[in-house]
């Protein structure tokens, strides 16, 4: 809705005829019915005139409607529950469903997760789909990541790389290794290697220092015992922060500290060193790492700190599971360099600057794995000296899928391995497509990998065997760079690492995602990816592997997750961007309705979304109770027991899939490729990050190293096979690039291209011969002194958050690039510029026919913006997907290459600009007319004549008393009269106060006759609303009122004279929920532990029964809410008010 609806007073049209207003010829009076808020079936005239996509906007088709994900919860299932559910659904206007089941914070039922109970309830949940014609889906296993189960041996689980290092000396060596670090029982030997120790490596070998700590109950030996299992904790106290302390005798130079947590949330721990033990100063700060989803580490490499005395000290508690401290050089980051951890490329800063004498050379090194028997006893004989002797293994990462039931729940399966994720596909999900063979067998549409959250992995069977048949050379002697050590050089061990963490994105791409793909494929099956997360992947390559990539939202929180899967759906040419919609913390609880969400919601479309998934349905067993059953803490309530389901869910539903159908049409239009380079790990940045080196106003789709080499460029634009062009190529992470990415963008800067970036310094890969570099420098001098090439520097952070703490998404005030010069040199407009407006988002979509805009006011201020188009030829139309009306503007100008328009948008507010009939014989006001009297409106006639509305008369407010009607099956069978509107919790009366559900509100008015003259329109505004309504007039719906301003064109429903008039309206559960918990509870219901939870169900909730008889209306399965929380405004507050469009003729 536009802002100046909110202006409740009579409005005229002023039809210019024979007359100029502003240098314009305006034309004679014609019906303004395109302006009518009314939606109505089309006439068979009507559907002949419109285009079908003007048709199938007004009636969106049934594949344009939202999806939701259904949780259910802890095993609590129905048959009964999910018939309700899905006819529920069904009737509001969702599309479908994707299952979820998750057990968290939520009493136990009697279904046991892949029990053959379970698989039935499954069949009758995808039978009943059919049914109703709703598409049904599904997560690919317990929980909501990532795959695994009880059937994953660790054989098949996630593997990660272990070691041990020891120092002898020369000669006859007859010793027993150490088993390293293990997990589950499981190890596998890689390789035994010995090399001249180095001299740090002796010393931290020989010296040990005393290790003290703030909290007395730690215990030393327990975070050096080499068990990946057990920890000891430091806790702060009152007086003091919890610090470790690690004293030596004699000056020690400290260059790394690698320590490994269980837990760590928001964790800081600064260094402290200290040559007398007493007085310290603050040296350093730790960096973070995640390597699990309950596992966090620093591994924080210095240049060297010289003491006698180091401290680590804590802000919070340490759960320490193993340390250490070295003198010997480590590589920076050496944990998320060899894929221990998820840093992304960009965030690797220098490797280091070690001696010579403290790097390990490679040609030194043997291979002694021979000499190792089955026992672990190493029998060889080395060169005289000290030897360090390091055994490699790899063993499970014990990460399992979360949050899962105990029949559900077990290790992840390797994400390397095609044989492992097979055997996981065939112990769950083939079990699902056996059963539904039988019972419903067109049913299931999809299954899900949710966004990736268990985990680093860096090894799998045969790793080094793979490696040398990849690059060519034995990784071996390498194998040290995985403890932190540098091995030849620091630039031989960036590029072997390099070549490592390329092998892992090839692995996981293709063995997990890719075979996903396939393997759904040959079951008739399309896929969702959440392609983000911890894993050792690239976004782009994974969301590439996708049927329907998948991106998230939250609610309320500015965290936006979008960018990868929309940009893959763009360059693959995939029609379809899904959203997880709606994930919220507890503070929104039963806060949120459907005008809480709209905002979140058109920010995502203009950040690329077409499909919304909503986060979440929860299943409810039990069909007797309300609100019932919640997903624990998490999501949006957007269950059938919400109060307002039947009267704000159907249209907001509507409004939602009319503006998916449209985001649909025809393919995106951005101006900015965005190339994430060769590296990896990477991750496509979102829009708000990235401001500060590419403005708002500028959209962007990343690029991938596969895409790349499918450009090309047609009139000096770069262009997409399936046709899409893009003005700009940004080159980002590209410092070091592979020759093939190298020459691509050598053979795009020949045809024209128009390039930012900073010149490439060096080619991928350990072996770069003369020939190459030679290559190198020819092809960078000729990019970089092309006219179209830009030298700037393109570097943004754009870190995702990956140790569990919230990215912020702040949006720069300024670029650091000036990319208007840059507009302005290529003579290119932007392809949507508003020059007045504080914040906005657009999306743009264009087909041969259309080129549909939609626009986001990220602003608390309503305003007329300035609007250029890069369009030309055609007229500006709104498309209002609240109602399915298309108004065409009168108020325009077009100089050949841009269309100007004047737009009304209120706070938060959003519009669809579609472009498609020509403009050629139309003759519009200038856009200076609105902008200069922004009480006015501009639209066209069906002759295509320009109107102007104009507000003249103040509104008639409706008074007197009204019967409110109380519903009976929300607790309260009685009806009360209002001598006036007022807030429900400021009634006098109690149970008013205390009551959640719907009320209807009842009086006759009377509307005189000349209101309802052929040139006249009515609106019935409702004033203020808490939360949505609908409005009846003469026993007729009318509208529905689900967001601001809540106003109903009622032209078509009133009558001269006496109208009744009922307006159906809901607040929010939270009232009565409150005035609940003061009350008995006889449930026997209580609230279960976190994780792993054991307590069970009530036993009537479980048998489908009704609650034991209780005083309280409600029954739920989480508390959201303090006893002392305040009441929510409730019911009709108003004034309502009738206001009317009139027309007249100058």
């Amino acid at each position: 809705m536009q802002y100046w609806q909110k202006q409740l007073k009579f409005t005229s049209i002023i039809l210019l005829s024979g007359l100029t207003l502003g240098g314009i010829t305006a034309c004679a009076e014609q019906d303004i019915a395109q302006l009518q808020n009314v939606e109505a079936e089309p006439s068979p005239v009507e559907q002949e005139a419109q285009t079908s996509l003007a048709t199938s906007f007004k009636h969106p088709p049934h594949e344009a409607k939202p999806l939701t994900w259904l949780h259910a919860m802890s095993g609590n299932m129905s048959k009964a529950g999910l018939t309700k559910d899905l006819e529920a659904i069904a009737e509001a206007g969702l599309g479908g469903t994707m299952l979820f089941n998750v057990t968290q914070g939520i009493p136990l039922g009697k279904v046991k997760f892949n029990s053959t109970e379970h698989i039935d309830l499954i069949g009758h949940l995808a039978a009943e789909s059919q049914r109703l014609g709703l598409s049904f889906g599904m997560h690919n296993c317990d929980g909501w990541t990532s795959s695994g189960g009880p059937w994953v041996t660790p054989e098949h689980s996630m593997k990660q790389i272990t070691y041990n290092e020891t120092i002898v000396d020369g000669g006859n060596v007859n010793i027993k290794l150490a088993q390293p670090a293990t997990m589950l029982d499981y190890y596998q030997d890689i390789a035994v290697i010995a090399y001249p120790s180095l001299a740090t490596e002796i010393t931290d070998f020989t010296v040990k220092p005393k290790i003290t700590a703030s909290d007395a109950n730690f215990d030393a030996q327990i975070v050096q015992n080499n068990n990946l299992t057990d920890y000891s904790s430091i806790t702060p106290s009152n007086e003091q922060p919890g610090w470790l302390q690690f004293s030596y005798q004699q000056p020690y130079t400290l260059r790394l500290i690698d320590m490994l947590l269980h837990s760590g949330r928001g964790l800081n721990v600064s260094l402290h060193i200290s040559d007398d033990g007493k007085n310290f100063k603050q040296v350093d700060n730790l960096t973070l790492r995640r390597p699990g989803k309950s596992t966090y580490a620093f591994d924080e490499a210095f240049a060297g700190y010289t003491a006698k005395h180091f401290r680590l000290v804590s802000n919070k508690v340490m759960h320490i599971k193993e340390l250490r401290l070295s003198s010997t050089p480590s590589l920076d980051n050496f944990s998320g360099r060899t894929a221990a951890s998820r840093s992304d490329y960009q965030e690797f800063e220098d490797i280091g600057k070690p001696s010579a004498e403290l790097v390990i050379d490679p040609e030194s090194v043997i291979n002694l794995t021979a000499s190792l028997n089955s026992e672990g006893q190493l029998i060889t004989t080395l060169p005289a000296g000290k030897w360090t002797i390091m055994r490699f293994g790899y063993t499970s990462t014990g990460a399992v899928n979360i949050p899962a039931s105990r029949e559900g729940t077990g290790l992840e399966v390797d994400k390397f391995s095609k044989a492992a994720f097979k055997s996981h596909y065939d112990a769950y999900i083939t079990n699902v497509i056996d059963k539904l063979k039988v019972v419903a067998p067109n049913a299931l549409y999809s299954i899900e990998i949710d966004s990736y959250e268990v985990g680093a992995q860096n090894w799998t069977h045969n790793y080094e065997q793979l490696f040398q048949a990849q690059f060519g050379y034995d990784l071996v002697p390498f194998l040290p760079l995985f403890a932190g050590k540098f091995v030849e050089s620091p630039t031989v061990a960036e590029a072997v690492l390099w070549d490592t963490r390329d092998l892992n994105n090839k692995l996981i791409t293709e063995n997990y995602y890719g075979y996903f793909r396939e393997l759904a494929h040959q079951d008739g099956i399309k896929t969702y990816l959440e392609p983000y997360g911890s894993g050792p992947f690239n976004e782009l390559d994974v969301a590439s592997k996708a049927d329907l990539p998948m991106g998230e939202f939250w609610l309320d929180n500015n965290n936006f997750r979008l960018s990868a899967s929309a940009s893959a759906a763009h360059i693959y040419n995939k029609p379809i961007v899904a959203a997880e919609a709606f994930t919220q913390f507890p503070r929104n609880n039963w806060l949120f309705h459907p005008a809480e969400g709209k905002a979140d919601s058109d920010k995502s479309w203009a950040l690329g979304v077409n499909q919304h998934v909503f986060h979440r349905f929860a299943h409810q067993a039990n069909t007797h109770v309300m609100p019932g059953m919640t997903m624990n803490r998490w999501g949006a309530h957007m269950d059938r027991t919400q109060t307002w389901w039947t009267v704000a869910g159907k249209p907001w539903f509507k409004y939602v899939a009319r503006g998916q159908q449209l985001l649909r049409t025809g393919h995106n239009v951005a101006d900015v490729l965005w190339f994430l380079g060769d590296a990896t790990p990477t991750t496509c940045p979102e829009k708000d990050p990235i401001s500060a080196v590419l403005p708002l106003n500028i959209n962007y789709d990343c690029l991938n190293s596969e895409v790349l080499q499918r450009l090309s460029v047609e009139d000096g634009k770069v262009t997409l096979p399936h046709g899409s062009q893009y003005k700009i190529l940004v080159l980002n992470n590209h410092q070091t690039l592979t020759l093939k990415s190298l020459k691509k963008i050598y053979q795009l800067a020949q045809q024209g291209a128009v390039i930012v970036g900073t010149p490439v310094e060096q080619l991928a890969g350990r072996f770069v011969s003369e020939q190459q570099r030679q290559e190198l420098k020819m092809m960078v001098d000729y990019i970089w002194s092309q006219p179209t090439t830009y030298n700037i520097s393109t570097k943004a952070k754009t870190s995702h958050g990956h140790t569990g703490v919230f990215p912020t998404h702040e949006i720069a005030k300024t670029s650091k690039i000036d990319w208007q010069k840059i507009y302005n040199e290529q003579n290119w407009p932007l392809d949507l510029a508003i020059k007045n407006a504080d914040k906005f988002y657009f999306t743009h979509r264009r087909s041969a026919q259309y080129d549909i805009y939609f626009i986001f006011n990220d602003s608390a201020q309503a305003q007329v913006f300035d609007a250029r188009f890069n369009i030309s030829g055609k007229i500006p139309e709104l498309w209002d997907a609240d109602t399915g009306n298309i108004t065409q503007l009168g108020a325009f100008s077009d100089n050949g290459q841009i269309t100007r328009v004047p737009l009304k948008l209120g706070a938060y507010d959003s519009v669809f600009v579609v472009f498609e009939k020509s403009s050629k014989a139309v003759t519009a006001l200038k856009p200076e007319f609105v902008l200069s009297q922004p009480e006015l409106d501009v639209v066209l006639d069906a002759q295509q004549q320009p109107k102007v509305i104009k507000t003249t008369h103040e509104a008639i407010e409706i008074t007197g008393a009204w019967q409110v009607e109380f519903d009976k099956f929300y607790g309260l069978d009685k009806s009360f009269t209002f001598e006036q509107l007022i807030d429900w919790k400021l009634h006098p009366e109690q149970t008013i106060q205390d009551y959640s559900g719907t009320a209807t509100y009842q009086k006759t008015i009377d509307v005189p006759a000349e209101l309802l003259a052929d040139n006249k329109q009515i609106f019935l505004d409702l004033g203020k609303v808490k939360v949505a309504a609908n409005v009846y007039l003469n026993d007729k719906l009318a509208g529905s009122a689900w967001h601001a301003p809540y106003r109903i064109d009622i032209s078509n429903f009133v009558q001269a004279g006496k109208n009744k008039l009922t307006i159906k309206v809901a607040n929010l559960w939270v009232n009565r929920l409150l005035a609940d918990r003061k009350l008995p509870d006889t449930s026997g219901f209580k609230i279960a532990r976190w994780q792993n939870p054991i307590t069970p169900m009530p036993q009537w909730y479980v048998d489908n029964q009704p609650a034991p008889k209780s005083e309280r209306v409600t029954f739920v399965t989480q508390v959201f809410m303090d006893d002392n929380e305040p009441r929510q405004s409730s019911g009709l507050i108003g004034p309502v008010q009738l206001s009317v469009r009139s027309k007249t003729q100058l």
